[in-house]
Formats: C-alpha cells, sequence, structure tokens
C-alpha cells in the first residue's frame, strides 16, 4: 500500500484534473484541515498525526482496513528535534 502521503496527492491531483481550478488550499477545506498542515503533509516535512489521518480518511470515506495499513507506518515515523 502507498504511503498516506502519495494517496492525498493522487487524490488531490484527480480533483484537479477533474476541476482546473481545484486546489490545494480547496482540498484542505474539504478536510477541515489548515492548508499549511496538508502541504507540509505533502511535501513530506510533517508525518500525519493518528488524528489527523482519522479526520482525513472519514472525510474521504476510507475503509477501516485502508485506514489501518495507512496507520502503521505513522505510528513508527519519529519527528526529529529541531536544532
Amino acid at each position: 500500500m502507498a504511503s498516506f502521503r502519495l494517496y492525498l496527492k493522487r487524490e488531490l491531483q484527480r480533483r484537479c484534473q477533474k476541476n482546473p481550478s481545484y486546489s490545494l488550499r480547496a482540498f484542505a477545506r474539504f478536510l477541515h484541515i489548515p492548508h499549511q498542515v496538508l502541504s507540509r503533509i505533502l511535501n513530506g516535512k510533517r508525518p500525519p498525526t493518528k488524528t489527523l489521518l482519522e479526520k482525513i480518511g472519514e472525510k474521504l470515506q476510507l475503509d477501516e482496513s485502508v485506514l489501518k495499513k495507512f496507520r502503521a507506518p505513522i505510528g513508527k515515523m519519529k519527528r526529529s528535534k529541531p536544532k
């Protein structure tokens, strides 16, 4: 299963192909998350939290089995401390 980041990127691309004026900000509004957070996730600068994963999964109507596959790698990620 592809990473959650790649899944979100593909979903955004799909929506943009369907509607050329669709944007990252529109996608973030649909997901009810700040556009900055979505941008950081898509660019690999921030992993989604478990709570955020659940929230986005609910908005995108993802099956529990799909969410389960995405949850496993998130639990293994560690945030690096700023220097």
